[in-house]
């Protein structure tokens, strides 16, 4: 350029003061703008220039990033404390953790806290606080709900059943408007596709409907592939299991849950998806009743479900024929994601080429077998 550093230096520096009276006009709203406090010295340049070469890029970092010099909780023995009081099994509340931790920092030296400060805390460290503060039931369902290991390579290596209320309401012949439907589903963990159910109007299942539940499977399967297959493995909680072993064991490999697991496989994950959400919505005649009717966030129009509560369907054949149309649905109906617009149903995913498949053959079982 012609010219020596000093002298680039000098220009640089006219040009950084401009962007700096820029970034000190409100009103300036462009990019050619420097914080008003930046050093533009050429003492100050040649400075940052050695501590970048020998510190790398720390020493570009303002030391009041992050506020730090302001925080009270500040070392290990403060947040231990707070932590400590966080962790109790009493679930103290943010004014009572902030009463103690302050009668604490009067006798050791520290500054008091504030309710937010404890409230900032308590939502930074859910994970450290949870297990002391909730239990261990709630420290699992908060944060280790994923299924420990992968999902089966194919199809029928792994089948899982679980009871359902489906969350359809229906009125009888005396005029009840809240009837419901409960459900023994049956499901393959390879994709989440339902292969059998059975439904009965009441809160709670019947064993009977886990023998109707598989059988409903095999018939579904024969549909698709033109014979009569059934699952290498089986999984289920442990609801009625002295009773239903001899069933499980005479179908697949059945392997009992391990003690309060919760989520043991993806079943679960398929009740609460958004297919099985909108599969509901699809099927339902403003009887659709999303989350519990106690939930805080209730998923539906309230006052909607109630005006057509006269005009539900009875329970019976219009209520079986919506409850049909919903398995079909979970069935056949595209299952789009936000980035998958185009994506297959649960049955094309990987089920419609097994009628080609030969891995099948080796867990293909006679009808008899079921008995």
């Amino acid at each position: 350029m012609g010219i020596n550093i000093p002298t680039l230096y000098k220009h640089v520096t006219d040009i950084m003061e401009v962007e700096k009276s820029n970034g000190r006009q409100q009103e300036y709203m462009g990019n050619e703008q420097l914080p008003g406090d930046f050093g533009t010295s050429y003492k100050r340049l040649l400075e940052k220039q050695k501590a970048f070469a020998s510190t790398g890029y720390t020493s570009i970092v303002d030391k009041m990033y992050g506020n730090q010099l302001a925080a009270k909780i500040n070392d290990e023995v403060s947040e231990a404390k707070l932590l400590s009081l966080l962790q109790d099994g009493r679930q103290l509340d943010e004014v009572a953790v902030c009463m103690f931790y302050n009668v604490w920092a009067n006798e050791n030296g520290y500054k008091h806290i504030s309710p937010a400060t404890v409230g900032l805390h308590k939502r930074q460290n859910s994970f450290a606080i949870t297990a002391g503060r909730y239990g261990a039931a709630a420290f699992n369902e908060k944060h280790i709900r994923q299924v420990k290991g992968q999902r089966p390579s194919q199809p029928l290596y792994l089948v899982e059943h679980d009871d359902n209320n489906l969350d359809f309401l229906f009125k009888d012949v005396h005029g009840n408007p809240f009837r419901r439907y409960v459900a023994i589903v049956v499901s393959d963990s390879y994709c989440d596709l339902v292969l059998g159910k059975s439904y009965i109007v009441g809160s709670e299942p019947l064993q009977e409907q886990v023998y109707h539940a598989y059988l409903d499977a095999m018939y579904y399967i024969r549909s698709l592939t033109g014979g009569w297959y059934m699952q290498f493995e089986i999984k289920a909680d442990k609801w009625a299991s002295k009773s239903l072993k001899p069933l499980y064991d005479s179908i697949a490999k059945f392997i009992p849950p391990s003690h309060g697991n919760k989520h043991r496989g993806y079943i679960e994950q398929l009740f609460g998806s958004h297919h099985w959400k909108r599969s509901q919505q699809l099927a339902s005649d403003k009887n659709w009743t999303a989350n519990n009717m106690t939930a805080k966030h209730l998923g539906y129009n309230k006052e909607e479900v109630e005006r057509h509560s006269k005009f539900r369907p009875m329970i019976g054949n219009e209520a079986e024929i919506m409850i049909e149309n919903f398995f079909t649905l979970l069935r056949k109906m595209p299952d789009f994601k936000r980035e998958e617009m185009n994506a297959p149903s649960k049955e094309q995913n990987g089920w419609m080429h097994l009628i080609n498949c030969l891995w099948i053959k080796s867990v293909q079982l006679p009808m008899s077998n079921f008995y």
